[in-house]
């Protein structure tokens, strides 16, 4: 018997053309990231009533002891909010950097070495004014912000004060940058313009404060939102 012919081998076809796509649309912009460019994470936002929380304890404890060392820290908490100072330039700051009369904080050494000038207000004066009764006479060169053992305070110290009045008013410890985070925010809320707030708080651009800024606007849209004229009457 003959064998069969070989058959053609069949031709592969070519796979059909992909199909037109759509252009990706942009996505809707979300919350900020967690960390920030290099990996760190965002400070968390100090709340009000955290605020408030931690101060009453400084108050309530003045009342009832007496002591220096309470003083010290309502003064340091309200100066840390009030200045929109970095934690850094808080504790490096002397008693001569600060004017008494006009409120008037001279950073020396800022970011990037760059000195600039921010104030404390009238209620944060007094504060601290009752805090330095306490050292006596002091060299406008002695450091503003000592340990119990008089040394100038370090970072740990000022963090171990944040958190050690979060813990008596029983509230989660803010991370120190996130008082200068609510020193812009506050700020912007109250009507500082973003050249100023700039100015005081020592930033090269403008880009982070428009991110506050944003957050701002999102108070006013929830403003609007609840009492808006046309959507609650007509």
């Amino acid at each position: 018997t003959g064998t069969a012919p070989a058959s053609a081998p069949r031709s592969r076809r070519s796979p059909p053309p992909l199909a037109p796509t759509e252009p990706a649309s942009s996505p809707e912009p979300g919350p900020p990231p967690a960390t920030t460019d290099d990996g760190r994470a965002r400070p968390r936002r100090i709340r009000a009533r955290t605020r408030h929380a931690m101060i009453a304890t400084a108050t309530r404890a003045r009342n009832v002891q007496g002591i220096a060392h309470t003083d010290a820290d309502r003064a340091a908490m309200l100066a840390l909010l009030d200045s929109g100072c970095r934690a850094a330039e808080f504790i490096a700051l002397d008693v001569g950097d600060v004017n008494q009369e006009t409120g008037a904080v001279v950073i020396r050494q800022g970011k990037g070495g760059k000195s600039r000038v921010t104030f404390l207000g009238a209620k944060t004066r007094r504060e601290l004014q009752r805090y330095l009764r306490y050292r006596g006479q002091l060299s406008p060169t002695a450091p503003l912000w000592v340990s119990e053992t008089g040394a100038r305070l370090i970072y740990e110290g000022l963090r171990s004060i944040v958190r050690r009045r979060a813990q008596m008013a029983g509230v989660p410890a803010p991370n120190l940058h996130s008082f200068r985070r609510a020193f812009a925010l506050l700020s912007l809320r109250g009507g500082v313009d973003l050249v100023s707030l700039q100015r005081l708080m020592g930033h090269s651009g403008l880009e982070v404060l428009r991110r506050y800024l944003a957050q701002t606007e999102g108070d006013l849209k929830a403003a609007h939102a609840k009492g808006g004229p046309v959507d609650h009457n007509c």
